[in-house]
């Protein structure tokens, strides 16, 4: 009898070890990949959903809004600041030939930007367009 429950023990303790080390690889095994979204689809995700006023009749396509970000980032990262980076003369104030667009609505594009493509520049745009009154 004394020998049966030495087995039962040892056979219990076995299919517990077994079971542990097993769903520890299975869910390593059926874990999946962060997936990481595009730095495109993140910042036109969030253009989409920021309903820029200025835009509400002539909005730029996809393809004209998602050409500044990379440009705004180069600029941050050579130490512009965000007045100089939106200022006329620059080219990169994202406004088009059909669509205008106000200089709070520019500031909060810049912001959406910045946060998806270069977002260790964020608190710092962020801060200087608080500082100019409009963000």
């Amino acid at each position: 009898m004394r020998s049966t429950a030495i087995a039962t023990a040892v056979l219990t303790t076995g299919l517990l070890l077994t079971a542990c080390s097993s769903s520890g690889t299975d869910a390593k095994a059926t874990a999946s990949p962060k997936v990481t979204a595009n730095k495109q689809t993140v910042f036109l995700d969030a253009v989409h959903a920021a309903h820029i006023q200025s835009w509400a009749t002539t909005a730029p396509t996809d393809d004209e809004i998602t050409t500044y970000p990379p440009q705004w980032c180069d600029q941050l990262a050579a130490g512009h600041s965000l007045s100089n980076i939106l200022s006329v003369r620059s080219g990169l104030y994202p406004s088009g030939s059909n669509w205008r667009t106000k200089i709070g609505d520019a500031d909060q594009v810049l912001i959406l930007g910045v946060t998806a493509y270069c977002p260790q520049y964020r608190a710092q745009v962020v801060q200087q367009a608080q500082a100019s009154g409009n963000y």
